[in-house]
């Protein structure tokens, strides 16, 4: 996969290498077009592979950038703790089978 819905493997390397994982966060138009599971299947798919990273400098895109970009980057921003967290998945917990492996990781650790 060299594209995730309009974003190319090198516009993702540029922003990685020039601001770092801590401060890319993950966004949709889903209010508008729908259910974005497609587009959060196809992002924990995505890969920059090796030759790009060798060739361009950017870095790999791991299990826990992919994680800060999806989840605890706007926890972050938003200042929402993993007992919060823990706390909504108590009172809904279908959604946590969707979510990144940080929040199952912190809502198992809270129950």
């Amino acid at each position: 996969m060299t594209q995730l819905v309009g974003l190319t493997i090198g516009e993702l390397g540029k922003l990685l290498r020039a601001l770092g994982p801590d401060n890319i966060l993950w966004g949709t138009d889903c209010v508008w077009y729908g259910s974005p599971q497609h587009l959060i299947d196809a992002f924990r798919a995505f890969q920059i592979p090796e030759s790009f990273q060798e060739q361009f400098g950017y870095p790999p895109l791991t299990a826990d950038v992919k994680d800060r970009i999806m989840s605890r980057n706007a926890r972050r921003v938003y200042g929402v703790s993993d007992e919060q967290v823990a706390r909504a998945a108590a009172q809904a917990p279908a959604w946590v089978t969707n979510a990144a492996p940080e929040v199952r990781r912190a809502v198992e650790a809270a129950r």
